[in-house]
């Protein structure tokens, strides 16, 4: 839902002169003041607040060029939009004595927060990091692959389920219900795009936005598409399988062209990122790509030596104890476990296992009468 905005609120155009405003104000505070009947305190806030900022040429200006959300923002304690005054032509005079554009207008939304050397964050001169792109593009999908430990080491393939926006078969992406018009958008007052400071601790400065609600358009529907609800599109489901390479690890991703859609729909051909998930395990706990697990070893093995076998994600291997193992040791299986990234080297983790005394929960008589002779010899 839309908030309505200063001007919505005080009932005037987005044009209205300073005595319009004024006089609009002075029928609705008369109209909705608290002394009246005491019910519309909250109604004559929101009155005064509107006539608050349009009455000011200069937070009219801010809130003009910032939008609705973002200027009440910038009064708030706790955030990161703080007040300013910039106008489409003060970008012309930001970039005017960086010499790297020659004061030329830049419209494309990129940062205007000076950097060193003189470079206006516009010119793309001076930047210290690469700016990640606002969204990810429409043609392109994310989804994530479960794995199991196993399935790791080998390939496989996987069906998946994936969600993507598709335009509505209604309004064709007008967002407007046939037959029915726009109004201008409250958010933006129809630029169509927003003026925002940001102040964050990797980034900050002025910065130009596509308008949230109106989605660049300028204008909101009279009435939202009862297919779509107003977004101009709507998400389609479908299953696809994908290969999933060997040697895959914990949070790699793969990039598919053109992941063909379900039959007997004209859709265009999209790319899927796909991330590797791992599934818990009912014996081992992954660490990175390291994994964990324990094992019950009894007592005579672990105090005479000899060989165990130890569950690895490719079977059971043997290893040979040495005499008078303790409980609580760890041994390590090298390369038996996830596969590595390639920054650390690649190849595969390790097994860590820590071994335990199994007690043997019923005796023989025989049995109890070796361990009562046994605990003789031992001074028991």
């Amino acid at each position: 839902m839309v908030t309505e905005n200063y001007y919505q609120i005080l009932g005037v155009s987005y044009h209205a002169d300073e005595s319009e405003i004024k006089k609009a104000y002075r029928r609705l505070a008369k109209k909705y003041h608290p002394d009246s009947d005491g019910k519309n305190k909250e109604m004559f806030q929101k009155i005064a607040e509107a006539y608050r900022v349009l009455s000011d040429p200069k937070l009219r200006q801010q809130y003009r060029y910032m939008g609705h959300e973002a200027f009440r923002k910038s009064h708030g304690r706790n955030s990161f939009y703080y007040q300013y005054t910039y106008s489409y032509e003060e970008k012309e005079e930001d970039c005017s004595g960086c010499g790297s554009c020659g004061g030329h207008d830049h419209s494309s939304g990129s940062s205007h927060s000076h950097t060193k050397e003189g470079h206006c964050g516009a010119c793309g001169e001076g930047r210290t990091r690469e700016e990640e792109p606002e969204e990810i593009p429409p043609s392109s999908i994310r989804a994530a692959v479960h794995l199991t430990m196993e399935e790791t080491l080998k390939e496989v393939v996987k069906e998946i389920a994936i969600q993507y926006q598709e335009q509505c078969p209604c309004c064709h992406g007008s967002r407007k219900e046939p037959g029915t018009g726009g109004k201008v958008c409250p958010e933006c007052m129809g630029h169509g795009r927003n003026m925002v400071y940001v102040n964050a601790r990797y980034d900050s400065g002025r910065r130009e936005e596509t308008c949230r609600t109106c989605q660049g358009t300028g204008e909101v529907p009279e009435k939202a598409c009862h297919k779509c609800g107003g977004r101009g599109y709507i998400m389609v489901s479908q299953k696809v399988k994908v290969k999933i390479p060997p040697n895959s690890c914990p949070g790699q991703f793969y990039f598919f062209q053109d992941i063909v859609c379900e039959p007997g729909f004209d859709r265009e051909l999209r790319n899927l990122f796909v991330i590797v998930l791992i599934d818990e395990h009912p014996h081992f706990e992954r660490r990175d790509y390291h994994i964990h697990a324990s094992m019950s070893v009894d007592f005579v093995t672990m105090t005479l030596g000899g060989e165990i076998h130890v569950k690895t994600l490719e079977g059971i291997v043997s290893y040979t104890l040495a005499p008078g193992t303790e409980a609580g040791t760890r041994i390590r299986l090298a390369g038996k476990g996830l596969p590595a990234p390639k920054k650390t080297g690649g190849g595969r983790g390790d097994i860590y296992v820590t071994l335990q005394v199994g007690i043997p929960k019923t005796l023989t008589p025989k049995q109890k009468e070796a361990l009562l002779t046994f605990g003789r010899y031992m001074g028991k």
